[in-house]
């Protein structure tokens, strides 16, 4: 009677395994579908927060630069812990946004009850990648400055000259380097405020997916789905020569790899284990 009770069971658990990977994939479009309108919902309106915030970057390092009395300004001048903290806010916003409504949707196709509370692992998990996100940011934004200040001083140029540019000599100056910043044009150049945006929401995306997944307690493992060619840890991947796209990994790995480089388009798919 043991045995048979024991073998009902497994027998159970088989048919809830199967039912509930045949419900992940069915849902599989309809979250695709939502994850695109949500990511394109967001993108633009955190583009237009980060060109904002770029603006203010701009009024209060740009007259640090002009009253300068050398060539030899530096950038560490700039009082990096307010940048780190507005962005950080910024950053927190999105995030706590994205992650809402990606844990409605991932609850949704797994058929679990997941919520995006401070208190669950997952969401802390998502939360604590932000101050690594900024600082990266800030770390660009000053290797930029660096490499303009050192250009100027090669060329032997005036603090007014570093900060106007000199068009005609195709030098743009600090000034219009950092209203690049703020510009939320997808075919820009210099759109950073458009890049990092992009860049964001679907990083904020997989993190939160992958973490809902794991606070769900019913998935072990996750799919990627992600571009022609591209790898795990950047898009040109020695190790992934012909990509990830279709390679399982546990969630640890994709909890550590949300996305490969700026405007990934990586999503991690769930396979059900229980």
């Amino acid at each position: 009677m043991t045995i048979a009770l024991v073998q009902a069971a497994d027998l159970v658990d088989d048919m809830l395994l199967f039912a509930r990977q045949r419900l992940i994939k069915a849902a599989r479009p309809v979250i695709e579908r939502q994850q695109q309108k949500l990511l394109g919902d967001a993108t633009p309106e955190m583009a237009k927060d980060l060109a904002a915030y770029f603006e203010r970057f701009a009024s209060r390092a740009l007259p640090k630069v002009a009253k300068a009395v050398a060539i030899k300004w530096d950038p560490d001048d700039i009082d990096w812990d307010v940048e780190e903290d507005e962005l950080g806010e910024l950053f927190a916003r999105w995030y706590v946004r994205v992650g809402t409504s990606t844990y409605e949707l991932i609850g949704e196709q797994v058929g679990a009850e997941v919520a995006w509370n401070l208190n669950a692992r997952g969401v802390k998990n998502v939360l604590d990648a932000i101050g690594t996100r900024v600082q990266g940011i800030n770390d660009t934004s000053r290797d930029a400055l660096r490499r303009m200040v050192g250009e100027a001083t090669e060329r032997g140029l005036s603090i007014d000259e570093l900060v106007r540019g000199l068009p005609d000599s195709g030098f743009g100056g600090l000034r219009d380097m950092v209203s690049g910043w703020a510009s939320t044009d997808p075919g820009g150049a210099n759109s950073r405020a458009q890049t990092i945006a992009a860049t964001e929401t679907a990083n904020a995306y997989s993190l939160a997916s992958v973490n809902a997944y794991r606070d769900s307690g019913l998935i072990d493992q996750v799919e990627a789905a992600d571009g022609e060619g591209c790898g795990l840890v950047e898009h040109e991947d020695d190790d992934y020569p012909d990509g990830v796209d279709g390679l399982l990994f546990d969630l640890d790995t994709a909890d550590e790899y949300p996305t490969a480089h700026p405007n990934c388009s990586r999503a991690w798919l769930p396979i059900a284990a229980r």
